[in-house]
């Protein structure tokens, strides 16, 4: 197509982002998606959807759409972590790529990968993905036209309010807030309720390409905050909740090393693994607990392997680490703590050996002497996470408290000896 061609195309879908996408992306947006991109042009958006309703598409799309229609423009995508922020951006790139008119605009030598994304079109548009950890000290001195703030629920409210609204006052740019809702009082509740907020709601259910059937199913592994909250994308009290969100946000908002962390000889490593039951996971985290705050160094998880895979697994890192483990002995377990019983002990889950477990994951937590970097899979259950379990997914929990206890000092509890 020749340029006067692509501008007059261009032209005509200016100000459409769902004729855009279907345009020149062949990317058909469904009803709910195309609510939000519908308010594109709104200073203060927010968008409040369950999981797999296509966040980071519409999210991406619109960031594009943006670029391409204004030259010399800056789009920031935070989150909490820059793998977290790496979902929209490397939509962004997939969605250009798509087309070969978009990918003619693309300016190949100024988009990077390091040390932070970077998508830039030869007109001079250029949308960069962040972390907000340590403060947001990787956005302060920068302005932007537009900030998306992806996963809103799980940063720390002053990253948003003292950091990534600065960075839009030379432009008196736009601020869109995405997320899972958490609960109510947060920033996101907050913002919801001012009178220029445009707020776009979705449940899993809206989006048409996913198994709604395989959907329901979940409801029976989730508590009913659970599901209003991950489902149906509502805001939800957390009363019977173990671990306080304060609490939890504490323990990952200011952690953003890399995992997993190359082993030091110098340094006191312990390791927990919770093996996989049925249809659940099989967990391993390593921490560094030389001193505290221990410091979540290794994760893995992983399911449907066999159990010379998952004995192979527990041994290689316990070497790799030189790590004291603890694994879940507990039925199935014990047959697995006789191939590790080398390297590992094993601890028997009674009713009173799991509170003591959880009681000293919640002290670790509350006294901040835990730190990890985020992982979705771990926050979510942590928060999730009630005394009465038998419905809930909480392998990254009992792996995290089996680490946590293994550092010690530990109380006398029920532990398993491979070799009597």
């Amino acid at each position: 197509m020749r340029s006067n061609d692509l501008e007059k195309l261009l032209t005509h879908l200016r100000g459409n982002p769902t004729q855009f996408a279907q345009a020149l992306l062949g990317w058909t947006a469904h009803p709910k998606q195309a609510e939000f991109l519908r308010t594109w042009r709104a200073a203060n958006r927010q968008l409040l959807t369950g999981r797999r309703w296509g966040k980071s598409e519409a999210l991406a799309l619109d960031a594009l759409c943006y670029a391409v229609f204004q030259p010399n423009s800056r789009q920031l995508i935070a989150s909490v972590s820059v793998d977290q922020a790496r979902i929209v951006w490397d939509r962004i790139l997939q969605f250009a790529a798509q087309s070969p008119l978009i990918d003619a605009l693309v300016d190949a030598r100024q988009t990077k990968e390091t040390p932070f994304p970077e998508f830039t079109l030869k007109q001079g548009a250029l949308i960069t993905a962040r972390a907000t950890v340590r403060g947001g000290r990787y956005i302060r001195g920068h302005k932007f036209n537009r900030a998306f703030v992806d996963e809103v629920e799980y940063i720390d409210d002053t990253v948003v309010d003292e950091v990534i609204r600065m960075t839009l006052a030379d432009t008196g740019g736009s601020l869109i807030l995405a997320s899972t809702p958490r609960k109510r009082g947060g920033l996101l509740w907050r913002e919801i309720q001012k009178p220029n907020a445009v707020v776009t709601r979705g449940s899993s259910f809206d989006n048409p390409h996913i198994a709604h059937a395989y959907i329901e199913e979940q409801r029976a592994r989730m508590t009913d905050a659970q599901w209003r909250r991950e489902v149906l994308g509502e805001f939800v009290d957390d009363g019977e909740a173990v671990f306080g969100w304060s609490h939890i946000q504490a323990a990952f908002q200011s952690s953003d090393w890399v995992m997993p962390v190359a082993p030091d000889a110098q340094r006191f490593y312990v390791a927990g693994w919770d093996l996989a039951k049925h249809a659940d996971y099989t967990v391993g985290i390593v921490l560094d607990a030389t001193t505290t705050p221990f410091k979540l160094v290794h994760f893995e998880r992983f399911n449907q392997q066999p159990w010379g895979a998952t004995t192979a697994r527990i041994r290689a890192v316990a070497e790799q680490y030189h790590a004291r483990t603890l694994i879940d002995a507990t039925g199935i377990g014990d047959v697995v703590l006789d191939d590790v019983g080398d390297v590992a002990e094993g601890l028997v889950f009674t009713k009173k050996s799991k509170t003591d477990l959880l009681a000293n994951l919640q002290v670790r937590l509350e006294q901040r002497q835990l730190q990890f970097p985020f992982v979705r899979e771990l926050v979510d259950e942590l928060q999730a996470y009630e005394w009465n379990d038998k419905q809930l997914t909480t392998d990254c929990v009992m792996a995290l408290a089996l680490a946590a206890w293994n550092a010690g000092p530990r109380k006398p509890i029920e532990i398993a000896n491979p070799f009597y």
